[in-house]
């Protein structure tokens, strides 16, 4: 198998920042699909490899039973409300 070689020239946590970059035309970057489904159907972005690449990736989010403020409680309401909805 041949070797990618790249350079990291920017990062961020969060990846609407990591879209913008992509869709300036600054590089690539690994996106959730939910994010760019409509970037992609419009052709703003593009693939940069084939579907094999592509990684299945679960999200859990685990916590204290103790309460963690106001903000993580509303949090946490948020993302259950949401996980309940059809």
């Amino acid at each position: 198998m041949e070797r990618l070689h790249t350079h990291t020239v920017f990062t961020a946590h969060l990846a609407s920042v990591l879209r913008t970059m992509a869709l300036s035309g600054r590089g690539v970057a690994w996106l959730p699909a939910t994010l760019i489904r409509e970037d992609l159907a419009s052709g703003r972005l593009v693939a940069a490899a084939p579907d094999d690449w592509r990684i299945a990736l679960d999200i859990r989010l685990y916590r204290d039973r103790a309460a963690v403020g106001a903000a993580g409680e509303d949090f946490w309401t948020a993302v259950k409300q949401k996980d309940a909805a059809p």
